[in-house]
């Protein structure tokens, strides 16, 4: 008992906690993708006189799913960057 608390432990020390911010932006980030996305591919089946299909929807679902985090993470780096002194900010 005292291995299984000791390992249930040091995973939920090693796992990051969410922060309220980075889940927004990548909900943001997700949306953003998805709607880019979804224009440029409905223009294109229309100039090739054909229809969105369902599958193409879900497709760009999962892949704005899959890098929303990566994407929000990374935007945030970036603004911290330019927010330290020398980094290019104000």
């Amino acid at each position: 008992m005292a291995e299984w608390l000791r390992e249930l432990a040091l995973r939920a020390a090693r796992e990051r906690s969410a922060d309220p911010a980075e889940l927004v932006l990548a909900e943001v980030s997700a949306l953003r993708y998805m709607l880019l996305n979804l224009f440029h591919a409905t223009a294109q089946a229309n100039a090739e006189g054909k229809h969105l299909l369902p599958e193409s929807v879900v497709k760009i679902r999962d892949q704005a799913d899959a890098r929303k985090l990566a994407d929000a993470r990374k935007l945030l780096a970036e603004f911290m960057q330019q927010e330290k002194p020398g980094g290019g900010g104000r």
